[in-house]
């Protein structure tokens, strides 16, 4: 198979991918007897509309991220050290 099959293969599933979503965003709520595949393409399509707020486990993971210190601290703590020599 050539390499130019495969992109549109993977192309093509994407974008039907992308319209599933999109189909059930715009259609609104899901109905109560809703499989578990529908239950997940609603979810990610209010994600993608805005709709909903950001997954627990996204806002844990950010928030475990160490801040780096900003240039201005950095240059409160080498006030006190001695000034190197430039060669």
């Amino acid at each position: 198979m050539s390499l130019s099959v495969v992109v549109m293969a993977i192309s093509l599933a994407i974008a039907l991918l992308i319209i599933l979503i999109v189909s059930v965003g715009v259609r609104g709520k899901p109905s109560g007897n809703a499989s578990d595949l529908t239950l997940f393409m609603a979810k990610t399509a209010r994600h993608l509309n805005g709709q909903a707020g950001p997954p627990a486990k996204l806002q844990n993971f950010v928030e475990s991220i160490p801040m780096p210190h900003s240039a201005a601290s950095a240059n409160d703590k080498s006030e006190g050290a001695p000034a190197q020599e430039r060669r």
